[in-house]
């Protein structure tokens, strides 16, 4: 939609490198005055609550870094924000004045505008709001007439911005969609999905993929949040107040489902892609119901032990889930072409919860970006909206985006990838189960690393040089290939290998720098292997080393494979010591080769 960039287009002339510096800066301080308007009117007990949003509000956008990215990066819910708490606004003054009905204009007005930015987020805040200002009317016992009349205000509000959109959009494409409006709604929504979007994009995307994190591990207060509308709408004392506080819970719990439903989101891109400026508005709003509900026990404000149990029965309800895969068929039955990137699967995907393992070669942006073609029958089903596959250690991992029709299913890969004869592919189902979340901080003992693929053999000669053929051993934990070697990023990277022989000792020699900026502190470094460890190390600042590790054959007895794990304590994101960087990976160790032989000498 053309709003974002018109607000823009003004200061291009002044700005030569970002023209929606004061677009969002603007945005960004009428979203704090909006937000403490309405913290003033969603909690009249708490002493101050304007200053208290106020607060609430720019901690959260300012202490963290991923937030308030989300503000500086020009994505359009920085002018669809403070439209949304516009409107939300509206709808708690009509619900405390039901006879008024120009809030109801105010509300269409705000809901209108964002038509120009995001049409999307019209649907839940539209939704909420509907709700809250019916049952104030209802409750309200006002008759027909009003109601009525509050509908004819919110509609001329809603058509005067709907109106002055139409001229523009039709200034710029004319009377027919452009081409980003016709492929997101080829992309659209997935509902069955929410449940295995819920665990994997809020609480943990592991062991369900191997890498990744869910919001909540990241954004802490957002499950507080959770907790905390449960045990506000449990001890509201007033039919308004409480009504009020259900039209922002509903209207979160709306705004979330729609948004993890949606079929193009997923945790490989919700950080890499900075995806989760999706849910800007939420954020600092969960923190407000979150701060408040603390606030309202310590003080005594409502009743403490109903608000504990609405609070402790929201964690019982949201938290303890786990995504995870079951084999269906480890040999299902396929084809593959002559070139060795094509391959014709008998069965296809049966279930819009099914997906297919496919041993085979490549690196991580191959099977991430695509983009992959798949036909059954005439019919050709697109990358994004309909299919999409993720890169797992061994291979990819190819899941149906919506219901697919049966029949065989030819998939084309891009040239890049070699797919594996020797190995057969399988079929997996995606499931939820009933279990610690992985975001624990026991997560290594309660959600085990789940590889089905197993991993190439390793080269005879017992070296593997960094430079790209690395790909193929790599489990979770690992940046992009460099010329001179690969970064892990995170606090644990994996490596999985086939040696020759799995009865005997073995030496395992890892070459590699620390990522140690001039002032800190050495890297603490743990070498695991098949959950074993093996080696503890502080890894000072300097040039390349080599670690030297020593794997007794018990170790391997009975395994597939050698899982290897480097467990780093300490790393650190470039631009956390460089404010020129804008590098926000956890970098640990920059690994160039590693050799895997059998010992010499005692």
């Amino acid at each position: 939609m053309p709003g974002y960039s018109l607000l823009a287009a003004p200061f291009i002339p002044f700005f030569t490198v970002h023209a929606f510096a004061i677009v969002n800066l603007t945005c960004l301080l009428v979203s704090l005055w909006l937000f403490a308007m309405i913290a003033g009117r969603l909690f009249p007990n708490v002493c101050l609550p304007r200053l208290w949003g106020g607060l609430i509000f720019t901690t959260v956008t300012c202490l963290s870094p991923l937030v308030l990215d989300s503000w500086v990066v020009p994505w359009t819910t920085s002018a669809s924000t403070p439209l949304t708490f516009a409107c939300l606004l509206a709808a708690i003054c009509f619900i405390e004045q039901p006879r008024r009905a120009i809030y109801a204009f105010w509300c269409g007005l705000a809901a209108g505008c964002i038509l120009a930015f995001r049409p999307t987020d019209v649907l839940p805040v539209l939704g909420a709001v509907a709700f809250g200002m019916l049952g104030a009317t209802i409750s309200q016992k006002a008759g027909i007439v009003p109601i009525l009349r509050a509908l004819a205000f919110g509609a001329i509000g809603a058509a005067l911005p709907m109106a002055a959109i139409a001229a523009m959009y039709g200034a710029i494409y004319g009377a027919h969609p452009s081409h980003y409006i016709l492929v997101s709604g080829q992309i659209g929504f997935e509902w069955r999905n929410l449940p295995l979007r819920w665990v994997i994009l809020m609480l943990d995307p592991r062991p369900f993929f191997t890498d990744g994190q869910g919001m909540f591990e990241v954004f802490p207060w957002m499950i507080a949040g959770f907790a905390g509308i449960f045990a506000m709408l449990s001890s509201a004392d007033r039919t308004r107040n409480r009504l009020a506080l259900a039209t922002i819970s509903l209207a979160i719990a709306l705004h979330t489902a729609l948004y993890l439903s949606f079929r193009d989101l997923h945790s490989g891109g919700l950080f890499t892609f900075r995806n989760y400026h999706y849910f800007k508005w939420i954020m600092p709003m969960l923190a407000l119901y979150g701060a408040m509900a603390l606030v309202a026990v310590v003080a005594g404000y409502g009743r403490r032990l109903r608000m504990l149990f609405a609070a402790c029965l929201c964690l019982a309800v949201l938290l303890p889930w786990r995504a995870e895969f079951s084999i269906v068929d480890s040999d299902i039955s396929r084809r593959i072409e002559p070139d060795g990137y094509t391959v014709t699967f008998e069965r296809g995907l049966p279930s819009l919860f099914d997906a297919i393992l496919v041993p085979a070669s490549g690196e991580h942006d191959d099977f991430y970006y695509g983009p992959q073609l798949l036909t059954i029958g005439k019919a050709s089903f697109g990358y994004f909206g309909d299919v999409r596959t993720f890169s797992r250690p061994g291979g990819f991992m190819m899941m149906s985006l919506r219901t697919l029709p049966e029949g065989p299913a030819r998939l084309v890969n891009r040239t890049q990838i070699t797919l594996d004869r020797d190995l057969p592919s399988q079929l997996a189902r995606q499931v939820v189960v009933f279990g610690l979340p992985c975001l624990l901080p026991a997560r290594y003992f309660t959600c085990p690393s789940i590889e089905p693929l197993p991993p190439k053999l390793w080269p005879t000669d017992g070296m593997v040089v960094f430079s790209g053929a690395e790909t193929d051993y790599l489990g979770r934990g690992w940046s992009s290939s460099e010329p001179n070697g690969r970064w892990t990023d995170g606090y644990d990277a994996r490596v999985r290998v086939r040696p020759a022989r799995m009865d005997r000792d073995l030496a395992i020699a890892i070459v590699a720098s620390p990522y140690t900026p001039l002032g800190s502190a050495p890297l603490n470094l743990t070498i695991r292997v098949n959950g074993a460890v093996l080696a503890e190390r502080l890894v000072l600042q300097g040039s390349a080393t080599t670690v030297n590790i020593k794997v007794p054959a018990r170790l391997l007895a009975g395994s597939a494979y050698l899982d290897l794990a480097l467990d780093i304590d300490n790393p650190r994101a470039p631009k956390s010591y460089d404010r020129t960087s804008l590098d926000g990976r956890m970098l640990g160790l920059h690994v160039n080769a590693i050799r895997l032989t059998e010992p010499v000498g005692p």
